[in-house]
């Protein structure tokens, strides 16, 4: 909800561990806890729903399955309908094996400024398209029909969007996103062991035209002096070069040199980014604002303290405040050493994958690694089952320690008493620290 920004500055939070105890204590609150969280759900479905509702009404599953099946199994209903709708008999599938890939790399690393994205328009599908890359067993030419009007559809409704205001624009926006999702599928259910239509040769000459395509980009960007720093799949971000610094002149140079059907465009322009690996990189958009991809630097699973600081360091990069991460580095350590910062932010979260009492049992045999989270929920008070949250943090007073014997459940916490390992969170802040340097 915080993400989407639609979570309510004033709404009610209860700690998971608190529910029960409150029900007791304090119902009211927790009243007010359970319709804040029934007000952000509905504001969340509003996002993210209408593209699985708009998929309904072609692909032939329910409004539930459509959000539950993966999207290789949405086209494989397209399909399987339109052959039975035809009475033609469908094949058997292919034998799973692997293929080579898209490109991912990040070639250069550092900040950059003056920053353009180039996107080639639904990189795949055009690729299928523009040489006719459908299944061998597909007959009928239903996969390439498909594509073709699911292509045109969502051009159009994303053309619409960029003229529309308000709802309207809206609208348009989740019709583009649901055909997106719906088109982009078709390259993946080629290479689908489960598929009924599905084709390994295929799929492996679509990517093979995509990385043609991506390398070419970036040969022709280099040429007029422009800096690539990461190519991902159907788009590269690049600085543009002294010469030609625009990035409306170098996306027609690398229009010229595309194959028909293929259409590059600039989707994005950035004041700055800084590329830590591939996959990994930091956006400062024409507004101001930071926007972080890649688990190395946001990860759910690091400790919040370390996430805020990654977020606060990225910022004052990019914002051209270097000279200010110094300070915000000592300051971190400062709160460290002082015990300022609230347990929680020190607190690791995982999800059991497995139930504690299995787990045990598993270790007793050797047919498992120990795990602090597991061992934790195992000697709990409540009662912990497979799939549940686990927050907990390090104990002890060396940096280098056991976490499995040197940690305490978040829940069990006395915030009086602070045990918290001050060494241990010190040298993970050093270690981040030292990485974005």
């Amino acid at each position: 909800a915080k993400y989407f920004g639609v979570a309510a500055p004033d709404r009610t939070y209860v700690a998971a561990g608190e529910i029960s105890q409150m029900f007791e204590s304090n119902p009211e609150r927790l009243h007010d806890y359970c319709l804040d969280d029934v007000r952000e759900t509905a504001a969340i479905a509003n996002i993210l729903s209408p593209s699985y509702f708009y998929q309904a009404r072609v692909v032939p599953l329910s409004y539930q399955n459509c959000v539950l099946r993966g999207t290789a199994a949405r086209v494989d209903g397209i399909l399987c309908a339109d052959y039975l709708h035809q009475q033609a008999a469908l094949p058997w599938p292919q034998t799973s094996r692997e293929f080579a890939g898209a490109v991912s790399e990040a070639t250069a690393t550092g900040i950059f400024h003056n920053v353009w994205h180039a996107d080639v328009r639904s990189l795949y599908p055009s690729v299928m398209l523009a040489s006719q890359l459908g299944p061998a067993s597909d007959h009928q030419g239903s996969f390439l029909r498909f594509l073709e009007q699911f292509r045109k559809f969502r051009l159009e409704a994303k053309d619409a969007a960029r003229r529309a205001q308000g709802a309207e624009k809206e609208h348009w926006e989740a019709l583009q996103s649901s055909w997106k999702i719906l088109i982009n599928s078709f390259y993946g259910y080629l290479g689908f062991g489960q598929a009924t239509f599905n084709d390994f040769t295929q799929a492996a000459e679509v990517t093979a035209q995509g990385r043609a395509i991506l390398l070419g980009m970036r040969d022709v960007l280099v040429a007029n002096g422009a800096t690539v720093i990461e190519m991902d799949t159907d788009g590269l971000y690049f600085q543009a070069g002294q010469e030609k610094n625009d990035g409306e002149e170098l996306a027609a140079l690398i229009q010229q040199s595309l194959p028909t059907g293929i259409t590059v465009e600039l989707d994005a322009h950035y004041p700055a980014m800084y590329s830590y690996k591939s996959k990994n990189y930091a956006l400062l958009d024409d507004k101001g604002r930071v926007h972080v991809a890649g688990a190395a630097l946001k990860s759910r699973g690091m400790e919040p303290f370390l996430r805020n600081y990654i977020s606060r360091h990225l910022e004052m990069l990019l914002q051209g405040r270097a000279q200010d991460i110094p300070a915000l580095y000592e300051e971190y350590v400062q709160k460290l050493q002082e015990h300022q910062l609230p347990l929680a932010d020190l607190a690791k979260r995982e999800y059991l994958s497995q139930a504690p009492d299995k787990y045990l049992e598993q270790v007793k045999t050797g047919k498992s690694k120990r795990s602090a989270a597991l061992e934790l929920a195992a000697t709990a008070k409540r009662v912990y089952k497979m799939g549940d949250p686990v927050q907990y943090f390090v104990t002890g007073n060396k940096k280098s320690v056991s976490v499995v014997e040197n940690s305490r459940l978040l829940e069990q916490a006395d915030p009086a008493v602070r045990d918290e390992n001050v060494p241990y969170y010190l040298d993970k802040l050093k270690q981040i620290h030292e990485k974005l340097l």
